[in-house]
């Protein structure tokens, strides 16, 4: 049976690495539109108000919790084999596994030239890689730039998509789209990921990741960040809230892998 936690009414699995692994694996062969999403503690706090969003994370084929906040919450609310992990971290994972299985990958999020620069480096570390195709996040949810993507993809053959719109933007185009696209295995909502393959911005050392202080070194090199601090604090407040007071759980909504 699936070992899960229950966060503001959401099933979020609990899995080991090698589970992790063996969940991609299967996404990437035989996944049909499916869709993997990284909620961290902004996502969650963002899900909780927000009905449409908190329904896209329920038809996720995969919810991987992001981040040292979403593991703590876990453990508060007496998840005790939860572990640390990243959404970036998940995506390197799903990168070496593309190289692997020569599963094309197509690019999609970040400012003019991001996904391009992204798509040059990963090149040069995985040679074996294929990204058949990129595209900026700047259009419109609905417009005719939005077909165009969705064109894109489809004339490349892509089979698995990072797709890197921010929230709630990227969980929406996910929902929407990923049954246009029957050639798509797998589309993976990574946030900003691509910034960091293109350089833009750096990951915190492997000593401040190990240390779960990943979250602090990116707050000190984006000053902007520290605003969501209190945000942080009342995320866990209402953690406490519900580990006094349970909500039930609404019931995924996931399609077949």
């Amino acid at each position: 049976m699936e070992k899960t936690v229950n966060i503001f009414g959401l099933s979020l699995p609990l899995l080991t690495d090698k589970e992790r692994s063996s969940v991609l694996c299967e996404l990437i062969k035989n996944g049909r539109g499916a869709s993997m999403l990284t909620p961290n503690v902004e996502i969650l706090r963002k899900a909780e108000k927000d009905t449409a969003l908190h329904a896209c994370l329920r038809q996720a084929s995969l919810l991987l919790p992001d981040g040292i906040g979403v593991y703590l919450a876990a453990r508060l609310l007496g998840a005790k084999q939860a572990t640390r992990s990243s959404g970036i971290d998940a995506a390197e994972e799903l990168l070496h596994l593309c190289e692997q299985s020569d599963t094309p990958l197509y690019l999609l999020g970040g400012r003019y030239g991001v996904a391009e620069a992204a798509a040059k480096r990963l090149r040069a570390k995985h040679p074996r890689l294929t990204i058949c195709g990129c595209h900026h996040g700047y259009f419109p949810l609905g417009g005719e730039e939005d077909r165009a993507v969705c064109e894109d993809i489809r004339d490349t053959g892509a089979q698995v998509v990072f797709v890197c719109l921010g929230c709630p933007k990227q969980e929406t185009w996910i929902e929407r789209h990923r049954h246009e696209l029957p050639c798509v295995h797998l589309l993976c909502g990574l946030g900003g990921s691509l910034d960091v393959w293109a350089g833009e911005h750096r990951r915190a050392p492997v000593l401040w990741q190990e240390a779960g202080l990943e979250w602090l070194w990116r707050s000190l090199s984006e000053p902007r960040r520290l605003a969501i601090l209190p945000h942080f604090l009342a995320f866990f407040f209402k953690i406490l809230i519900e580990r006094c007071h349970p909500k039930q759980v609404k019931p995924p909504l996931r399609r077949p892998l």
